[in-house]
């Protein structure tokens, strides 16, 4: 969820909100983001909205506008 959490702060600081790569690695590591939940509600407290979301890569094709996001894809990894 390292990477997960790493990608989203990407995307979060981006948008302008100041959330630092190494406070999120230092979260991480006294375990507090590991899994979905924890990581919503992680993100929630630094006032980040996250949703995770089935899709296909059908449905990303077809659409005119993509929001910013985090794939993450079957083999763990993730992309921006």
């Amino acid at each position: 969820m390292l990477a997960t959490a790493l990608s989203i702060g990407v995307v979060a600081r981006r948008l302008g909100c100041q959330l630092p790569a190494d406070q999120i690695e230092k979260t991480h590591q006294a375990g507090e983001l590991a899994d979905e939940r924890q990581l919503g509600e992680y993100f929630s407290r630094a006032g980040v909205s996250i949703q995770f979301r089935r899709t296909k890569g059908s449905d990303l094709e077809k659409r005119a506008y993509l929001f910013p996001c985090v794939a993450l894809m079957r083999d763990g990894t993730t992309l921006v």
